[in-house]
């Protein structure tokens, strides 16, 4: 029996719930039948992008490590719409707030999509990004609430994906961090 590649799980990680040698984490749950699902849904036929032209926001002053986006299931959440430019924590029941006035419904296997309008920001800016403006504006969820974050375990969610940098505030609240072997 092979042993754990961890000594010590993060709460609320999925380290190990996909076998020892999984490198995808959640993404596991983005089945041919999550695409399917996800297809059956299209009811206008409009798309839309999140990533940034690949030459957005001008340099790697953001984050130098991100990465392309994934395809299966999106369900939006539209924080912009809600919050507009506010910088506004995002908790559990703000969030299930704005779900349930727009009818959202999350299903496991789902990737959370959350549009703030911190990418329009960035491309009114015209490749010069101002830190301070957009550290301090859009929504972003609150990393620290606890009832969030189980919210997101227990949602199953496969990803969440937003269009700003971080999804969650950076730098987070002041708050602990725990973890369990």
């Amino acid at each position: 029996m092979p042993t754990a590649r961890w000594r010590r799980r993060p709460d609320g990680s999925t380290w190990g719930d996909f076998g020892p040698d999984d490198q995808i984490g959640r993404l596991n749950l983005i089945t041919p039948e999550k695409v399917r699902q996800g297809a059956a849904e299209v009811r206008e036929g409009r798309t839309f992008c999140l990533s940034l032209p690949l030459d957005y926001p001008g340099g790697a002053v953001l984050n130098p490590r991100r990465t392309p986006p994934v395809q299966g299931r999106g369900v939006l959440v539209d924080f912009h719409a809600h919050f507009g430019h506010e910088r506004k924590m995002v908790s559990r029941d703000d969030l299930l707030r704005v779900m349930d006035q727009d009818k959202v419904v999350v299903e496991k296997g789902d990737m959370l999509l959350l549009h703030t309008g911190f990418s329009q920001a960035i491309l009114d800016m015209k490749k010069e990004p101002d830190g301070d403006k957009l550290g301090s504006s859009y929504a972003v969820l609150d990393g620290r609430d606890d009832a969030l974050l189980q919210w997101i375990t227990d949602a199953g969610l496969a990803s969440l994906i937003a269009d700003n940098y971080g999804v969650e505030a950076v730098p987070s609240r002041p708050g602990s961090t725990t973890s369990t072997d």
